[in-house]
């Protein structure tokens, strides 16, 4: 391959001239061949094109190594984005605005390849592979060159971002440009072979696979989210909708009430009337509901306590009414007993080698003996949310004494003070724990302008960021703990190299850390709630 056209062509396209690298590519490539003297232009001959009749041949070996390998490669980059066109444009199979029951996917793409097959024969899929054989060989591998190197630099690029399946799709890449051939056919075939293999020992591992029947693997799930009304959802960057679209899309069925649905009455099983939804893909009408209905809570596989904080008295009676329906059989995550067991501001204390100087009393006398320690301090009530209620006062004292009348209403309730941490301009990390384990990356939510809260709710700015090695090994020490006490996702809260929240009842970030860094977190939890349910 000459790549120095290929690199000639692909800076002409990047750099500062204004004009589409796609039609340089053959004038480049022409002129630095000729410079090369690899060709002379008496071997480039024009004619009129006429259609050849092409009778098929059929072979195992041409079936594995380049039918099925073509048709995978066609439905991933090319009916992919088609049919998300149409679904987004509301004329897919799931109706959507009114526009009735919209167009069949499956029904398009078998005409497009009956198309397909009945115009094989007259050379219409060879056309475009054949279109430069006139030219020379070393003019066709120039081009050829530069014409995949963009698709294959922009895969590599996004498969070692996603931690998950990197090895499979390095494998799949690998075992393909080795040119092995087994059994007559080619390595494009055993590329994907391998890389399948590779994915799913990696996904399930061989503790997770050998210890249980393989069609346990694959059943589909019934999961129920009990969360915040649905309509009030942002699903542009909403968590819990993240895990939905991940669950609906692995074949799981999604249904949802909020706290308040959810009742017990004697003699009965702790039932809940129920949503059963499902995900439109689109950004409007986003869920379309396909049964109301009463059930028990022991009917789901699966149930995800989703509800927003504050953890007022009802969320700790919900938490009560799905405790006891843990005991008639249903597997709720957070375990109930670890969401009240594990406040989300005091559970830092249990782990006093990770947090800075924390106080937490209602007793304004030790609240003035810790400013005068400290000087610069932050206030905060043990229920708040979102940066709500959180003060912060410097050396002068200014409104010590209001400010706490304010948070401890004069005594009767506790607040949490904490020596200021002057790190926080860098922002307040959210490192999210799955199954025990660190999400790569973290999303840093900065404060703004002469804010000193760096909440996105209080208007931070999140940016996404790989762990430091101080948050990996705070997220290492305290995962494994908390996933033992029923904790499946966790969202550790750290400013510089100190922790200061432990967040259980419904963590976020899912969305922001995967528009940054491609990441795909939600996979990584609906991955380690399947392990949980069938564990």
């Amino acid at each position: 391959m000459h790549t120095g056209a290929v690199a000639v062509a692909a800076q002409a396209g990047h750099g500062g001239l204004e004009y589409d690298a796609v039609p340089l590519t053959p004038l480049v490539a022409i002129i630095f061949v000729a410079f090369r003297a690899d060709f002379t232009g008496a071997s480039v001959s024009f004619y009129a094109v006429k259609p050849v009749f092409t009778a098929p041949r059929f072979s195992f070996s041409a079936i594995m190594g380049l039918a099925l390998p073509l048709f995978v490669v066609a439905m991933a980059p090319q009916n992919q984005p088609g049919v998300a066109a149409i679904q987004a444009g509301g004329y897919g199979s799931i109706a959507g605005k009114g526009r009735g029951e919209g167009i069949p996917i499956s029904k398009i793409i078998t005409l497009t390849g009956l198309v397909t097959l009945v115009l094989a024969p007259f050379g219409a899929f060879a056309l475009n592979l054949s279109a430069i054989t006139a030219f020379p060989e070393e003019l066709i591998a120039a081009i050829a060159g530069l014409a995949v190197l963009g698709a294959i630099g922009g895969a590599l690029a996004t498969v070692v971002r996603d931690e998950l399946r990197r090895e499979a799709a390095l494998m799949t890449f690998l075992v393909t440009l080795s040119g092995v051939v087994i059994a007559g056919v080619g390595s494009a075939f055993w590329g994907v072979v391998a890389g399948a293999l590779a994915l799913f020992v990696q996904q399930y591992g061989k503790s997770h696979f050998f210890n249980r029947p393989l069609p346990e693997l694959f059943l589909p799930m019934n999961i129920l989210f009990v969360a915040d009304p649905l309509e009030s959802f942002k699903i542009y960057k909403d968590t819990t909708f993240a895990m939905m679209r991940e669950a609906q899309r692995r074949g799981h069925s999604v249904a949802t009430c909020e706290p308040q649905d959810v009742m017990w009455q004697r003699g009965a099983l702790v039932t809940a009337h129920v949503r059963d939804i499902v995900l439109t893909g689109l950004p409007d009408a986003w869920f379309e509901v396909r049964e109301a209905r009463a059930v028990a809570l022991k009917d789901f596989d699966a149930i995800l306590m989703r509800k927003d904080p504050p953890f007022d008295s009802e969320y700790f009676y919900a938490t009560h009414l799905l405790a006891q329906a843990e005991r008639e059989g249903a597997r709720v995550f957070n375990k109930p007993g670890a969401l009240r067991d594990h406040p989300e501001k005091l559970a830092i204390m249990e782990f006093p080698q990770f947090i800075g100087p924390t106080l937490v009393t209602r007793d304004e006398a030790d609240i003035k003996r810790f400013h005068a320690e400290h000087q610069d301090i932050i206030l905060k009530p043990l229920d708040g949310m979102g940066g709500m209620g959180i003060f912060r006062v410097g050396p002068d004292g200014l409104n010590l004494g209001s400010i706490t009348e304010t948070l401890n209403r004069h005594g009767e309730q506790s607040l949490m003070v904490q020596k200021f941490l002057p790190e926080i301009v860098d922002g307040d990390k959210r490192v999210l724990v799955i199954g025990g384990k660190p999400v790569p990356y973290c999303l840093a939510r900065i404060p703004q302008g002469s804010e000193v809260r760096g909440n996105l709710a209080a208007g931070g700015k999140g940016v996404a960021r790989p762990l430091s090695v101080r948050d990996r090994e705070i997220a290492e020490a305290l995962g494994p703990v908390l996933h033992r006490r029923g904790l499946l996702l966790v969202g550790l809260d750290i400013i510089g190299d100190s922790l200061t929240e432990i967040n259980v009842t419904s963590p976020t970030c899912f969305q922001e850390i995967f528009d940054q860094t491609g990441f795909d977190v939600a996979a990584m939890f609906v991955d380690a709630l399947e392990l949980a349910v069938k564990g």
